[in-house]
């Protein structure tokens, strides 16, 4: 005589399944970040050694002077130099239109 479904035990054996996969699923997503946040942290924390190279080349590059092509005698100046010459060129252009 015990074919009745006991209601309460199926309920109650219902709620726990269901706080099992949300505690599992938050597990999950905790360790997810966690290791995440490590790959973020060893792939940022520095950077390549030959990026670090490249940067400091342009960076020189950009303050020297040097000869580009000597046969169409082609030089490279400063970048602060350039800018310098290039508003000097402009404000005389725009001086002489009007």
């Amino acid at each position: 005589m015990d074919s009745e479904v006991k209601v309460w035990q199926l309920s109650l054996i219902g709620l726990m399944a269901i706080a099992a996969v949300v505690m599992v699923v938050l597990l999950l997503q905790v360790l997810y970040l966690r290791s995440a946040e490590r790959l973020a942290e060893r792939d940022f924390a520095q950077p390549p050694a030959e990026l670090s190279r490249l940067t400091a080349n342009q960076q020189a590059q950009l303050i020297e002077y040097r000869i580009l092509d000597p046969e169409k005698k082609t030089v490279a100046i400063p970048i602060d130099l350039a800018e310098k010459l290039v508003l000097r060129e402009l404000s005389r252009t725009e001086g002489a239109d009007e």
